[in-house]
């Protein structure tokens, strides 16, 4: 089985900046997709890949009164499931890759406030 997916996503986000008192208007849009591949083979196993993008706006300034931009991630990820026929038992691994743009870490300077920096990986199984 094949899914295919895709969404627009459009955010209108206001600031009120905290020293300066400025208001801060930010448009942001992307389009994100996902892609999945199944195929159920027999006795209850079923081999998958999936691919999916993500988009996010934050209503935040970072110390300096600059809007933060939108954070993107892409995820890999391929497994099994395995439905035990009888045992109402399912097992499913899986081994997954997440990279994230602009995430948000403690700004080192103030921690009252947050930063973004370049790019995070997650890795598992």
């Amino acid at each position: 089985m094949l899914l295919l997916g895709g969404r627009q996503d459009f955010a209108k986000t206001q600031n009120l900046a905290y020293l300066t008192g400025a208001r801060i208007e930010q448009n942001d849009s992307a389009i994100s997709g996902r892609a999945g591949l199944v195929y159920l083979a027999d006795h209850g196993v079923a081999p998958y890949v999936s691919y999916s993008q993500s988009f996010a706006t934050f209503a935040q300034t970072d110390r300096n009164g600059n809007p933060l931009q939108p954070t993107t991630g892409e995820q890999y990820e391929g497994g099994l499931r395995w439905e035990i026929s009888g045992a109402d038992t399912l097992i499913s691994p899986a081994v997954f890759e997440i990279n994230q743009k602009n995430a948000l870490v403690p700004d080192p300077v103030n921690s009252a406030f947050q930063t973004q920096t370049g790019e995070v990986r997650s890795k598992g199984f």
